[in-house]
């Protein structure tokens, strides 16, 4: 991926909470074109619950809020260059703090020598 400029993940199934979208792209008039495209997939349907057409838009209006538009699909920036081939800061690029320490277990020898 090193020769491309642009690169964005999306929100899969997958995803987890730390998924944080900064680009945000208005797909109310696409919407129930990417509903009907995804009842092509019958067989998926039927076992993946993320698939319902409901959640799908409904998951869309969840990210809405953020972008003030009715409907869009997320984005996390990964990378995203200008025309003239330098770096477009992100989020991602702005320091955040490490995660608080773990003790680590103490080992069992340690415990039966107290």
């Amino acid at each position: 991926a090193r020769g491309v400029p642009n690169l964005l993940c999306y929100q899969s199934p997958s995803s987890t909470v730390e998924f944080q979208p900064t680009q945000f792209v208005d797909v109310t008039e696409y919407m129930d074109d990417k509903i009907a495209a995804i009842g092509k997939y019958e067989t998926q349907i039927a076992k993946c619950r993320y698939l319902k057409s409901s959640l799908v838009r409904s998951t869309a209006e969840f990210w809405g809020r953020f972008a003030n538009y009715r409907l869009v699909e997320p984005f996390e920036v990964i990378r995203s260059m200008r025309d003239d081939g330098r770096p477009v800061p992100s989020s991602r690029d702005v320091a955040r703090p490490a995660p608080a320490p773990t003790r680590a277990p103490v080992p069992r020898r340690a415990v039966e020598a107290l």
